[in-house]
C-alpha cells in the first residue's frame, strides 16, 4: 500500500516489469501507462512532492543503483536530491521499483506484474515454488551447476537438455490453460 502523497514503490527480486496497476476504494482498479525514463523525466520534470495528488496514470521503472554507490557516500551528500531523483540510499542491489505520477491522493495499492526471481533457499527448512511443485527440476539445475564448476561441457549440455525437456512440459501446461474455454479465434 502507498500512503497518500506517495509516488514510488520498491520491490525485491524483479527481473522485468511488465505491467503496473493501481487500486483504491474510490476509483476501483486501473492500469498505469508506461513511459520510458526519458519521456517520463521530460514530461514530469518537477519535484514529485510539488505535484498535485490524484489517481496515478503513468509510471516508469526507477533507477535504484546510484553512482557512486550510495553506501560509499555520506547521507548528507544526498540531501539535495533525495525525494527528487529516483535513488535509494544504502545497499539496494536486489531491488527494483517504479515511480508514478501523479502522487496518490488516497491510500493506493500498487500491483506490479512482471518476471521475478524465486527467493533463495538459504536454510534447510526454506521452501519455494521449485521445492514444492517441481523438485526434480531444482535437483537437475543444481547438478548442472556442479557440471559447470567441474568444467564438464558434455555434462552441462546433458543436464541442460534434461531441464529444458521438463520445462517444455510446464510451458505446454500453461498454453493448455490459456486455450481452455476458447471457442473461436480472433481475426
Amino acid at each position: 500500500m502507498v500512503a497518500a502523497g506517495g509516488y514510488a514503490v520498491t520491490f525485491p527480486l524483479c527481473r522485468a516489469i511488465k505491467e503496473v496497476w493501481g487500486a483504491d476504494t474510490t476509483n476501483g482498479r486501473w492500469q498505469l501507462y508506461k513511459l520510458d525514463a526519458q519521456d517520463y523525466r521530460t514530461e514530469f520534470y518537477d519535484i514529485p512532492s510539488n505535484r498535485d495528488a490524484g489517481q496515478p496514470l503513468y509510471y516508469t521503472p526507477a533507477y535504484l543503483r546510484s553512482v557512486p554507490e550510495s553506501e560509499r557516500v555520506a547521507i548528507e551528500d544526498f540531501n539535495a536530491i533525495i525525494g527528487y531523483a529516483d535513488i535509494m540510499v544504502g545497499a539496494n542491489y536486489e531491488y527494483n521499483g517504479v515511480v508514478f505520477t501523479p502522487p496518490v491522493e488516497l491510500e493506493t495499492m500498487i500491483e506490479v506484474w512482471g518476471r521475478f526471481y524465486t527467493e533463495e533457499l538459504t536454510e534447510d527448512t526454506h521452501e519455494n515454488y521449485w521445492t514444492l511443485v517441481h523438485p526434480s527440476i531444482l535437483i537437475a539445475a543444481t547438478l548442472r551447476e556442479v557440471e559447470i564448476f567441474n568444467r564438464n561441457t558434455q555434462g552441462v549440455n546433458d543436464m541442460t537438455a534434461a531441464i529444458m525437456d521438463k520445462l517444455s512440459g510446464i510451458d505446454m501446461d500453461i498454453v493448455d490453460e490459456d486455450q481452455s474455454e476458447v471457442s473461436q479465434m480472433g481475426g
